[in-house]
């Protein structure tokens, strides 16, 4: 979900003793010639406490050239709820701020754009694109990507579509830490939990090729270059006094 980048890294500061998952596409073009795009990766680290879980994410794009960074982005869709239960199971959905309305109820059934402030599909997405009359340069739908691996325990500097900020490796970054299971609360006087359970699917997309806005939010964009999924899916465990992972959606969620 777009969230501000300092939850992301107060999150992976929790995770930091939980060793990252990772997983890799790599073109094939790249090993019979020429590419523009040479990788998709995600490094997934996770949460898990008796109080507390969830999973992180940052997502990292390779090209061959720092000028081709420009032409790509992200489109995340999510499916699967957050909800209150205490010990005879769920109370409330949650609510969320979803494609610019606050007060959304925090249920996707079936997979979803995944976007809280805009409409537009690219996840982490510049509010307003285009060209910037004052400092004489275009700034790019993927305006928001870090050209600084969110992971290194350092503030992510936003590239703003610049190339001459790329300094190195070709790569951008985004991140999200999902809203987590946490227990500690109260319903009704009686001790609660929110649960957390919702599973994510990444593409990466030519931009050109990506709308502006989309229709509903169960339209999924056409032709991506490769897609990555991962979740965060944590369910409490009263009898047991702790969260446990799910591989599964909670079936509230359905």
């Amino acid at each position: 979900m777009k969230k501000l980048m300092l939850a992301v890294l107060a999150f992976s500061a929790q995770a930091a003793f939980s060793a990252p998952e990772v997983k890799t596409w790599v073109n094939p073009e790249c090993a019979r010639g020429a590419c523009e795009v040479k990788s998709l990766k995600l490094i997934l680290t996770k949460t898990l406490t008796a109080d507390y879980a969830g999973r992180a994410m940052v997502a990292e794009i390779e090209t061959t050239l720092p000028g081709q960074l420009k032409k790509y982005a992200l489109v995340q869709y999510l499916r699967g709820c957050l909800f209150t239960s205490d010990a005879n199971g769920p109370v409330r959905m949650g609510t969320r701020e979803y494609l610019t309305r606050a007060g959304q109820p925090f249920k996707h059934v079936g997979w979803e754009i995944d976007s809280a402030s805009d409409v537009d599909p690219i996840y982490w997405s510049t509010l307003n694109p285009g060209w910037d009359e004052l400092r004489g340069f275009e700034i790019t739908r993927n305006a928001n990507y870090s050209y600084t691996d969110p992971n290194n325990g350092k503030d992510p500097e936003r590239w703003a579509g610049k190339t001459s900020n790329i300094k190195g490796r070709s790569r951008l970054y985004i991140a999200d830490a999902p809203s987590p299971s946490m227990s500690g609360g109260t319903t009704n006087g009686r001790p609660s939990v929110t649960n957390s359970s919702l599973e994510f699917r990444i593409c990466l997309h030519e931009i050109s090729k990506i709308p502006k806005a989309l229709a509903t939010p169960g339209t999924l964009v056409a032709d991506p270059i490769v897609c990555l999924d991962w979740a965060s899916n944590f369910i409490y465990d009263f009898a047991a006094r702790r969260f446990k992972e799910r591989q599964a959606l909670d079936p509230y969620c359905l």
